[in-house]
């Protein structure tokens, strides 16, 4: 059986797309901002991908990823929870960039303090070990 992930600190709570739009486009290079755009596109959208299940503050929640880029060139992956599936606001766990076809290097400003989505650390979908 999985051990079961805890974390205990969301990154972020945005309250809609503008603003989790310009928030983060000042904390990423100039070049990312277009891949910033498509994968909030993608996460409003309810176009992100399952990643895992975590503990937050006792509840259990489902984690998502939406990711917009090339690996080398320049990418961005939301690694967030809805509020619920149907309301704007979501909580921004990770923000991180390709590193591999599975991996991804989390930003050292918008990661967790330790595993999963631990900053400056590449890690796979679920946000665990350095790959």
């Amino acid at each position: 059986m999985p051990k079961e992930q805890t974390i205990t600190r969301i990154i972020r709570t945005f309250r809609d797309q503008e603003e989790a739009q310009n928030v983060l486009k000042d904390a990423i290079e100039e070049k990312r901002r277009s891949n910033l755009s498509q994968a909030l596109n993608a996460a409003y959208d309810g176009k992100g991908k399952f990643s895992c299940q975590l503990t937050i503050d006792g509840k259990k929640v489902d984690v998502w990823h939406a990711s917009a880029g090339v690996k080398g060139v320049s990418s961005v992956t939301l690694f967030y929870f809805p509020k619920d599936l149907t309301a704007a606001q979501f909580h921004l766990i990770a923000l991180a960039e390709h590193a591999g076809g599975t991996t991804y290097k989390i930003d050292p400003d918008f990661g967790q303090d330790d595993f999963p989505y631990k900053k400056r650390k590449t890690v796979g979908v679920d946000g665990q070990g350095e790959r």
